[in-house]
């Protein structure tokens, strides 16, 4: 039973966990939502591999997160249960560098971390292959009415392989061929028998003789000739040896020569383009222009120095006066209050706190009016000032710009001018370069002119050595077929004398074989009705699991069974009984609902048929077809009835409907497609 799933980026799933429970296990999501992606990664944790990846239908390093960001590798982790033993199995896939796998049992490393020792080690203590979990307990996307697609021929071959019948088929076959082979052997021998007593002749051993000896004499003379042709050779290829020599000097020289040439081209056109960059001007002269323009670059950063300064005295000028203005308005506004509060009908003396008299209120009135006025006269003052110090800032930082972009073409010119002084240092450089290649030129040129080599003279030795090794080949061939002969003559002057003996041994291993045909006869047919029985025993069972499968899934009346027929050509068709007790064909009589229900017995059975110790039956949209009715009778008995018949249940689906088959657990997956969000599975308690 499996536990426990853990996905880390695993195709939409970030970071997922999931509980499962003996009976029926649902996730429910609408598409796209990384529903079948759980079943998946259980198929790949266990198996290393999955349908859509089998078929590559899609890449291993498509499986990792993609989207929202791309990841670097993803995590799969699958707990289960397995003959009273915990398992635990782990897979990282890797963008790049090598995947792993580990395989624990009861906290103990018993696989890994090569992925492949894992998954032979889980088929091992499964005893299910892949190939059988893909079809007997893994039914994937739409793809429940798997058999039923199939037509009886290749049904029949689909279930002998996934029943392994077709291991018998193989044997049966290559039996066969051997006994074939055999009964060929015999006539062959039998034949050949024959022609040797119709061929043998007592004169035959003189004339083969006559012709050895003709043949030894012939040898003799070609040895002769051979000899001195290699003595020849040997010869012509000293000379060859000496004159590929002085060859290979020669070349080198020739080489070494255009490199030469190649050199100097290089070099003339590189000094002709650094002349022209430097406009004719002398290292002198570019070295007298960088030092004067080194100068007026320090003379303007002095000048815009001594501006930022001035910038800074008129800027605390500004701020002086800013706070004069602020300490003024602040009095003219409390003379303004003052005032305000005097003229109010029973002011008090500030000081001892009796009422003003009229008089007197107005003379203080008319005091701080005028003081206010006085102020007011002093803040036109400061802010005529403040107007004067911001337009003097603003003129100074105008001209710390313009020296500050002076000072900047400066030293643009100036590394213009230190360019033109390396170009004018590399001139001298690339001149001295341009004479020591001429020199070199001339100096392999005579050294060329030194060596005696005839090109012509080699080419007519080289093909006079080929021609000596053509005619010594020629000659060892005939020598070579010539000694062949004679020990095919010799072989059949001693076939000859030993023909009758080998003719006898011969007709009575002849009858032996015809015994060990007859044998052969015997297991073939044994072996074909040992075929027949044990497919017939399978599909019965597979037939016993389908009647009572059959009336637990389908909700009416009108066929009251189901099962795998046998037909007059041994091929295997589904048919569905009537109440009548009649047997008909599925193909082209059920409806897409009946089809279904029928496709899910047939999995169903032959899940408990071959996977009775696994326990394990996975559906990926089994409601496809279905009407609703059919989909509320299957949900059902998906929560009822299939957990009596299998221990554990995955059911992936959009059908909302099937919320009522979970009798274990109950996912919902949840997932902002339009945004590339991450699958959030949502754990839904079972009513």
């Amino acid at each position: 039973m499996i536990k426990r799933v853990y996905l880390e980026n695993w195709r939409s799933h970030a970071k997922s966990e999931f509980e499962f429970g003996k009976g029926t296990n649902v996730l429910i999501g609408k598409m796209g939502s990384g529903k079948s992606s759980v079943m998946n990664a259980i198929s790949f944790a266990l198996y290393g591999t999955f349908p859509e990846l089998n078929a590559r239908a899609l890449k291993l390093e498509e499986i990792i997160m993609a989207k929202p960001t791309i990841q670097s590798e993803s995590i799969i982790k699958v707990g289960f249960d397995y003959n009273g033993k915990n398992y635990s199995v782990e897979r990282i896939v890797k963008r790049h560098g090598s995947n792993q796998a580990k395989l624990f049992e009861e906290d103990r490393l018993i696989a890994g971390p090569q992925p492949t020792d894992v998954t032979r080690k889980i088929e091992e203590l499964t005893e299910i292959p892949y190939e059988l979990f893909s079809r007997g307990v893994y039914s994937e996307q739409n793809q429940i009415d798997f058999f039923l697609k199939l037509n009886a021929s290749q049904r029949k071959e689909k279930f002998d392989d996934l029943l392994q019948l077709n291991r018998y088929e193989r044997v049966r076959s290559n039996a066969i061929s051997v006994l074939n082979r055999l009964k060929r052997d015999v006539l062959e021998r039998k034949k050949w028998v024959e022609e040797q007593r119709k061929s043998f002749d007592s004169k035959q051993l003189e004339e083969t003789e006559k012709k050895r000896k003709e043949k030894e004499e012939k040898i003799g003379e070609l040895k002769k000739s051979l000899e001195q042709k290699k003595s020849k050779l040997l010869e012509v290829s000293k000379a060859v040896e000496e004159m590929e020599k002085k060859e290979k000097e020669f070349k080198f020289f020739k080489e070494l020569i255009v490199k030469t040439e190649t050199k100097i081209e290089e070099t003339q056109k590189s000094l002709e383009e650094i002349r022209a960059k430097t406009m004719g001007k002398s290292l002198e002269e570019i070295e007298a222009n960088s030092k004067e323009l080194k100068i007026k670059v320090a003379e303007k950063e002095k000048q815009a120095k001594e501006l930022k300064e001035n910038e800074k005295l008129l800027q605390k000028e500004l701020n002086h006066l800013l706070q004069s203005k602020g300490l003024l308005e602040q009095k003219a506004f409390e003379l303004k209050e003052s005032s305000v509060g005097l003229a109010e009908a029973k002011a008090e003396c500030p000081v001892c706190r009796r009422k003003l008299e009229e008089h007197t209120k107005k003379e203080l009135i008319d005091e701080n009016n005028a003081e206010r006025q006085k102020i007011i006269q002093e803040m036109k003052t400061v802010e005529r000032k403040e107007k004067q110090a911001v337009e003097k800032i603003s003129e100074n930082e105008e001209n710390i710009r313009l020296k500050e972009e002076a000072i900047e073409k400066l030293k643009e010119h100036g590394l213009e001018l230190r360019e033109l002084l390396e170009k004018a240092k590399n001139a001298g450089k690339k001149q001295q370069e341009a004479i020591a290649l001429k020199e070199e030129k001339e100096k392999l040129e005579k050294q060329l002119s030194g060596l005696e080599f005839d090109e012509e003279k080699l080419q007519k030795k080289r093909n006079l050595a080929t021609e000596l090794k053509e005619s010594a080949s020629s000659v060892r061939k005939e020598i070579s077929l010539d000694e062949e002969f004679i020990a095919e003559l010799s072989q059949h002057i001693k076939a000859v004398k030993q023909q009758l003996e080998k003719i006898r041994e011969l007709e009575e291993t002849t009858k032996e074989i015809e015994g060990t045909n007859e044998k052969f006869s015997l297991f073939i047919n044994a072996l074909r009705a040992a075929q027949t029985e044990l497919r017939t025993t399978l599909i019965d069972a597979v037939n016993d699991a389908m009647e009572d499968i059959w009336p637990r899934i389908y909700p009416y009346n009108d066929y009251v069974s189901a099962r795998v027929h046998i037909n007059e050509a041994g091929n295997y068709e589904i048919e569905v009984k009537e109440m009548d007790g009649k047997w008909v064909n599925t193909e082209g009589i059920l409806s897409g609902g009946e089809r279904s229900a029928a496709a899910i017995t047939v999995r169903i059975a032959v899940s408990l048929v071959l996977t009775q110790n696994l326990g394990w039956l996975i559906l990926d949209e089994p409601t496809h077809n279905l009407d609703s009715s059919t989909v509320s009778g299957l949900s059902k008995m998906m929560k009822e009835h299939l957990p009596e018949l299998v221990e554990q249940i995955f059911i992936i689906t959009h059908d909302r409907e099937m919320t009522n088959a979970a009798s274990s657990t109950l996912y919902i997956l949840e997932r902002e497609k339009d945004e590339n969000g991450v699958t959030v599975p949502v754990s839904q308690g079972i009513e």
